[in-house]
């Protein structure tokens, strides 16, 4: 059916489409009108398709027209690039390069690079700009640039890239900032005090986890008891999770500072669902925007049970609702939001769809693509953001060694939905 398809005739459909009439696109393509009605209708003829509806005073798209339309623009913008990639062969250089230079490359060597290469071209037009932060991701996304030197989440599907420099960030505060004098452990007053840089620290749950007369710092010591008596938050920490999801306020950062470390293991591992969430196919992503999720203190899903709760943490945890797909409050960005511990089924499903759904999700964030790990050293304070995070502890000999550490969370700024009845 698509054998006689000519360039021509697509061309001429979507003008008529983007112009909204046949004689706007005549005047667009600098052709007669009856060239491109004729084009147009021969179009539908080879398709077998009614691809436009002309018995209105302007043509409108049917809804297989609707259909075409969009798959047409995307062959075309190709079509055009191909046309354009084939003209700068021609010429042996590429015609012109949007160049986009991030505040963490080193300026000498990049500045090397560029002119090198256009010693080799000097056809080719630059286009050189300065970006901060995330300024050159957005303009490489955007379409505004063609080429980037910053640093980049290489397991974003969307990039492809080259390894260049690397560098160090030295991490650094303001005189006085800290109210504790820098060491290799702090008291729990003083992490409570620090966590509230980054919110307002929650009260841990769990009573005995509390760190004495400081409810808002967790006590974590995942060791296995020989008398059975083991922790079960330590067991349940080797499965990927977000901290706080079975608050209908979950945690916005959480704050982990190691006092005591495994010879070998005990490494946390992190899980970008931002990136998760960009790799998705575009069917799953519309099919899951917009969807809410349950989540309890515990589910059947759960790979371990939780530890036993009091009547009144009972009572201070109902079940939840989040969406499944969360969008950042600062940047915009959206993330997938899971949490295997906690996370039981889907709103508005059946059990075992949203169960084969979620198993989907699952896996798909288990890929090690989106993951990287932090080895502990007796001192480190790491902080995270758990709106766009999983974490879990790496396996080790728990029943010989101590890992101890303690916890903070922050509170995000509100509920992500209005709460119904879970």
């Amino acid at each position: 059916m698509l054998d006689n398809v000519t360039l021509h005739q697509l061309q001429c459909f979507e003008a008529v489409v983007s112009e909204g009439s046949f004689q706007a696109a005549a005047e667009k393509l600098r052709r007669a009108q009856p060239t491109v009605s004729t084009s147009v209708k021969n179009l539908e003829n080879q398709l077998q398709l009614t691809l436009l509806d002309r018995s209105g005073y302007r043509v409108t798209l049917t809804d297989a027209g609707r259909s075409f339309y969009e798959r047409t623009r995307v062959f075309l913008h190709e079509a055009k690039r191909l046309r354009d990639h084939a003209a700068q062969l021609a010429m042996g250089e590429e015609s012109e390069l949007r160049v986009v230079i991030g505040d963490v490359s080193p300026l000498p060597e990049t500045l090397a690079l560029l002119r090198r290469f256009f010693d080799g071209c000097p056809g080719t037009k630059l286009h050189l700009h300065f970006e901060a932060v995330s300024g050159p991701w957005e303009r490489l996304f955007d379409g505004e640039a063609d080429l980037i030197f910053h640093y980049i989440e290489k397991s974003d599907p969307r990039l492809e890239f080259v390894d260049l420099f690397t560098f160090k960030i030295i991490p650094v505060v303001a005189p006085n900032f800290l109210r504790f004098p820098i060491s290799k452990s702090i008291t729990p007053e003083q992490m409570r005090d620090f966590a509230m840089a980054f919110g307002k620290p929650r009260a841990q749950l769990l009573r005995y986890k509390r760190a004495g007369d400081v409810p808002e710092v967790s006590v974590m010591v995942s060791t296995l008891m020989a008398d059975g008596t083991t922790d079960k938050t330590a067991l349940r920490s080797e499965d990927w999770h977000t901290d706080d999801s079975y608050f209908a306020t979950p945690a916005k950062a959480t704050l982990l500072h190691s006092i005591e470390k495994p010879s070998r293991g005990g490494n946390t591992w992190f899980c970008n669902m931002r990136a998760a969430y960009a790799a998705l196919p575009e069917k799953t992503k519309q099919r899951i925007d917009g969807m809410r999720a349950v989540h309890a203190y515990d589910t059947a899903r759960a790979s371990n049970r939780p530890s036993a709760r009091t009547a009144q943490e009972i009572a201070e945890t109902p079940d939840v609702e989040h969406p499944l797909v969360r969008t950042h409050p600062d940047n915009g960005q959206k993330a997938l939001y899971l949490n295997f511990n906690r996370l039981d089924r889907i709103v508005g499903l059946e059990r075992a769809e949203s169960d084969a759904l979620l198993d989907e999700l699952a896996a798909h964030a288990r890929q090690p693509r989106f993951h990287t790990a932090h080895e502990w050293t007796v001192g480190d304070i790491v902080i995270w953001d758990n709106r766009a995070t999983m974490h879990r502890v790496r396996r080790f000999d728990d029943l010989n060694t101590v890992r101890d550490v303690r916890r903070t969370t922050t509170r995000s700024d509100g509920p992500t939905v209005a709460q119904e009845a879970a």
